[in-house]
């Protein structure tokens, strides 16, 4: 829904940025407070995006165009950054947030790979996979993004998946020989459990009490020889 400039400013006046519309609405509104140059109040719409759902791509997106705008250089690299983070297949701002001097060296699946790192850390598997898989999609030869979609896969209980893309890793990074041992491991059939062993009669197990041994006999007499010789 499409608003007047002077209907949007009432807006802001009158309504509080968290009961009015969903983000996207939010995300819209803004966008035409930017493209009227109003740039306080555009932030303004998409922080009610970003408070709405904080992890809206293109309210960041926006929040990051109005900081340009307002040559606030630093957050605009990181509001863009995280706009970037949350939707690595933005070729485009990737590029532009290059040319800003923000994470040149940083690309679309290496951003991803860190929040995947991020999300293993904290135990939270199946975002940490998404973000793996993300990653693995943005540059399918990266070796260590399949394995780190494998360790995700593989901390959730799904050996197959986790084999699958460990597989890839291992093609990628043949060097990386201790998780090839390791792939290989979980491959290999399960040995087979040992024979029972023969149960033992319990006559031949314990010996009979009225059994005489002439050894045990033999060692308690001297052993007790011994003692008498020292106590006297």
């Amino acid at each position: 829904m499409r608003l007047s400039t002077m209907k949007l400013f009432a807006l802001l006046a009158f309504l509080p940025l968290s009961s009015l519309a969903d983000p996207s609405q939010y995300v819209q509104w803004g966008t035409q407070m930017l493209q009227a140059k109003k740039y306080d109040e555009a932030q303004k719409y998409f922080g009610g995006a970003i408070k709405a759902d904080p992890n809206n791509a293109a309210a960041y997106k926006g929040m990051g165009y109005a900081c340009v705008y307002k040559n606030d250089k630093p957050g605009a690299i990181q509001n863009l950054s995280r706009s970037l983070e949350l939707n690595p297949a933005d070729t485009p701002l990737k590029q532009y947030l290059a040319s800003l001097g923000g994470a040149p060296a940083a690309s679309a699946s290496e951003i991803a790979y860190q929040s995947g790192v991020k999300y293993m850390q904290s135990k939270q598997y199946p975002y940490a996979a998404y973000y793996f898989n993300q990653a693995s999609i943005s540059d399918p030869a990266s070796a260590k993004a399949w394995q780190g979609l494998g360790n995700a896969f593989f901390a959730q209980g799904n050996k197959p998946k986790a084999i699958g893309a460990w597989d890839k890793a291992v093609a990628l990074d043949p060097a990386n020989t201790k998780l090839a041992a390791f792939v290989a491991s979980l491959k290999a059939p399960e040995p087979e459990a040992p024979p029972a062993a023969a149960s033992v009669n319990e006559a031949e197990a314990e010996p009979k009490k009225n059994d005489f041994n002439p050894w045990v006999m033999s060692g308690s007499v001297a052993a007790l020889g011994a003692v008498m010789l020292f106590l006297f």
